[in-house]
């Protein structure tokens, strides 16, 4: 499944997110993975919600990072696109995401 900007997101319910002074990891229980995540990642994983679009998560890191809005949505879209083949978040809604 492929991630792009009308996609919608949510925690996977079963992962464990922590931050702990200038770090964040999540973790997958079932696969007992441990994943770190830099400032951008963990300000992004801080926004998904299951109701906010993929093109909606990269307006807000162009605004709080003040990069180019097509930078911030290859980015946002790889990152979530890495987290969805680790199972740590789940499509919920929005585009028609292809297989």
């Amino acid at each position: 499944m492929n991630v792009n900007a009308d996609v919608v997101v949510a925690h996977n319910p079963d992962v464990v997110a922590r931050e702990f002074e200038d770090l964040a990891f999540i973790m997958h229980p079932d696969r007992r993975e441990l994943h770190h995540l830099n400032h951008t990642s963990w300000f992004v994983w801080g926004m998904i919600d299951g109701a906010r679009t993929v093109g909606e998560l990269a307006t807000e890191v162009t605004r709080e990072y003040d990069v180019a809005p097509e930078q911030s949505l290859s980015d946002v879209i790889e990152l979530l696109q890495s987290l969805l083949e680790k199972d740590l978040v789940r499509v919920v809604g929005g585009g028609s995401p292809a297989p």
